[in-house]
């Protein structure tokens, strides 16, 4: 009886120990964890900004809009830009001959009949139906800013028949031929251009003297 009682219980313990095998085998392995792919990051590049002319400013004196204006127009060789700007004049016509003095009356016109003009002039000074013509023909060579100054009417005043303003803004011609224009200069009053001409004075020293000649009280921006 024990022997049977024996033997009935290594059977039991056989099969509890087959179904654990069993049941090992048959169960899946838990997977691994897959990682999450990292998002990667693909720096932008740093855009560079379009360099913009700069105005050197003497300390103490700000400059105003109209002389930025024809300073920015100068350097960018923009002429139309700088036509913008130019502020005509009404002028009495003269039919006298010779350089300078009033403007020509066209024929036909009587003197002394009241003209919309710009003054201007290359070497020498005139006046011009068409403003956006003659300044780009001052301009048609690149421009080296030289200075930009304060302005007060000379006494006596050595230029009476021209327009008068508050500012000039005075350009260095490069490489000027012999007898062409060195230096182009353009006289401002609170917003406009009211005269763009050139000299023809390649001298050392040439743009110091204009400026003495137009009567300069201070700088805006230095002489270069």
């Amino acid at each position: 009886m024990m022997e049977a009682m024996r033997t009935r219980h290594a059977s039991i313990v056989a099969v509890l120990l087959l179904m654990v095998l069993v049941a090992g085998c048959s169960r899946a392995p838990t997977p691994e964890p897959t990682p999450t792919p990292q998002a990667s990051v693909t720096a932008t590049p740093a855009v560079t900004p379009t360099p913009t002319p700069t105005v050197a400013v003497t300390p103490g004196q700000p400059i105003p809009q109209v002389v930025q204006d024809v300073v920015l127009a100068g350097v960018a060789n923009e002429p139309a830009r700088m036509a913008a700007l130019a502020k005509y004049q009404q002028v009495a016509c003269t039919t006298a001959q010779g350089a300078g003095g009033p403007p020509k009356c066209p024929p036909g016109t009587a003197a002394g009949t009241s003209m919309r003009v710009f003054a201007t002039g290359a070497c020498e000074g005139e006046w011009a139906e068409d403003a956006a013509g003659a300044i780009a023909r001052l301009m048609a060579r690149p421009l080296q800013l030289y200075a930009a100054a304060q302005v007060r009417v000379p006494s006596p005043d050595p230029e009476p028949i021209w327009p008068k303003g508050q500012y000039v803004v005075v350009f260095s011609a490069s490489a000027p031929a012999t007898g062409s224009p060195s230096t182009v200069y353009f006289v401002l009053d609170g917003a406009n251009v009211l005269r763009a001409h050139a000299t023809c004075d390649s001298a050392p020293g040439g743009e110091a003297a204009l400026l003495r000649t137009l009567g300069v009280t201070s700088y805006l921006i230095a002489p270069r």
